[in-house]
């Protein structure tokens, strides 16, 4: 059930290494992939400044599981290893 629209824009694309893109909503999405050993890394920097400040928590509370889970569904599909979930500091 959508519940708001969000206008994607992208600024930078590095073909299959990176991407970052602008909203109203998400304020900036950055999404980096990098060669490790055994694999890579996958990097995903989200800025969010959400249009009713009080909103902002309940956002972050989906935002953070929805990450979590796109990575399971990486590493299950890839046959990766764990995952780090990093918190802003």
């Amino acid at each position: 059930m959508p519940i708001d629209y969000d206008d994607l824009t992208f600024i930078e694309l590095e073909p299959v290494r990176r991407f970052l893109e602008r909203s109203p909503m998400l304020s900036q999405h950055e999404r980096v992939i990098e060669a490790a050993e055994g694999g890579s890394i996958v990097t995903y920097r989200v800025r969010f400044l959400p249009r009713i400040p009080v909103l902002g928590p309940p956002f972050f509370a989906v935002f953070r599981p929805a990450f979590s889970l796109r990575h399971w569904n990486l590493r299950r599909r890839f046959h990766g290893v764990q995952a780090v979930v990093r918190s802003p500091s």
